[in-house]
């Protein structure tokens, strides 16, 4: 998508434009297609020449729908609860209980 004659970037905030890019020097950057090199870098795969007035997400849409369809693997997630605090509640309750009964029998033993 783009123009090979060069066009200006465009910002958006909200969905709105805002203005276009610019350089450190204040100059509006200017964008050109590279047909060539991108036709190079798809050699393996597609090119598609999108341009304003071609409707991209038909066009892809299409050429997507053309593709082998195949399912490659279902990953599967198995929830587990975590159940170490009764564990831990009952070891935390008898170091409790150990340290109570010890200074009694110390008590009584100093008597």
């Amino acid at each position: 998508i783009g123009e090979e004659k060069g066009a200006p970037i465009p910002l958006y905030e909200g969905g709105r434009p805002t203005g276009y890019k610019r350089d450190r020097d204040g100059s509006v950057v200017i964008t050109r297609l590279e047909e060539a090199v991108l036709r190079a870098l798809s050699e393996r795969g597609r090119y598609f020449s999108l341009s304003k007035t071609t409707n991209a997400s038909a066009v892809l849409k299409a050429e997507l729908d053309r593709l082998d369809k195949s399912v490659y693997e279902r990953l599967s997630f198995a929830a587990y609860q975590e159940l170490y605090q009764w564990p831990l509640a009952l070891a935390l309750l008898l170091l409790i209980a150990e340290r109570l009964i010890s200074e009694r029998g110390y008590r009584r033993m100093r008597r």
